[in-house]
């Protein structure tokens, strides 16, 4: 991974006196084959070691179903489909709740769970999940695990807000988001472009919104969803291009019974 060389930065800004640690927010995962009570703590502070720090500000469970635990981070089986670990999700939550009463997470959270493994998760924890980072774009809402979440306490995070990815989960026969006519009609009424407006849609909707982009450009122009509101208008037609589409559905791990996305939301 970058843990290395995002540490490395970490502690030259901060050495310079260009950033304090408290001003920073990190976030960190735990990969599906480390899911493990055994592997979860020593798995954080190997990270914590790497970023030179003493805690993340967020640390989150990736999948809730588990991999085995192997060479390979995806283990595969004849019909390839994931290889599985025993261990259930509930564990697991278990080692992040350990690792946020030592104090080497400020928060814990999940990711791409559904509302009824949230559900059984909270009547199981002693520590609420703060969060849920979710994928999230026009073609996906969220609407009901969103307002599912929000009446108790957790807050949303929403990735791929622009929508198709590249290489491992890319499909051949993707819609694409970025270029549709609904979103470049919306982006030319306040000349904006088809990015930021795909930014904004999800934050506007409460959504804290994950924005990766590939080159230095695109930060400075991403960036721009900041600078205006959709408006009423402009959000009924993107939520009218809803077409409860999964880019990241992680097909590949669709065999394991914790699998999320069977479930209505």
């Amino acid at each position: 991974g970058s843990e290395d060389e995002v540490g490395n930065t970490f502690q030259e800004q901060i050495s310079d006196n260009k950033v304090k640690r408290e001003d920073l927010f990190i976030v960190s995962k735990v990969w599906n084959a480390f899911n493990k009570r055994s592997t979860i703590m020593p798995s954080l502070k190997e990270s914590l070691k790497r970023l030179k720090t003493s805690y993340v500000d967020l640390y989150l469970m990736h999948f809730p179903t588990g991999l085995k635990k192997g060479k390979d981070l995806f283990p595969l089986n004849e019909n390839g489909l994931t290889i599985p670990s025993d261990v259930d999700y509930v564990e697991t939550w278990k080692d992040l709740e350990d690792c946020y009463d030592q104090g080497l997470a400020k928060a814990i959270g999940v990711c791409n769970f559904s509302s009824n493994q949230i559900d059984r998760l909270i009547k199981n924890c002693k520590i609420m999940p703060s969060v849920n980072q979710v994928e999230s774009h026009p073609y996906l809402h969220q609407d009901r695990l969103f307002k599912f979440c929000e009446e108790r306490g957790i807050n949303m995070i929403g990735f791929a807000p622009l929508g198709f990815p590249a290489g491992l989960w890319a499909k051949k026969d993707q819609p694409k988001l970025l270029p549709d006519s609904v979103v470049f009609g919306i982006a030319n009424r306040p000349c904006k472009t088809a990015a930021q407006v795909l930014i904004r849609f999800p934050m506007q909707k409460g959504f804290i919104v994950l924005i990766k982009p590939t080159v230095s450009g695109e930060i400075k122009e991403n960036f721009g969803f900041q600078s205006f509101d959709l408006s009423p208008e402009g959000l009924e037609e993107l939520n009218g291009l809803n077409k409860n589409y999964r880019y990241f559905d992680f097909a590949v791990m669709g065999g394991p019974p914790f699998y999320p996305f069977r479930a209505e939301y």
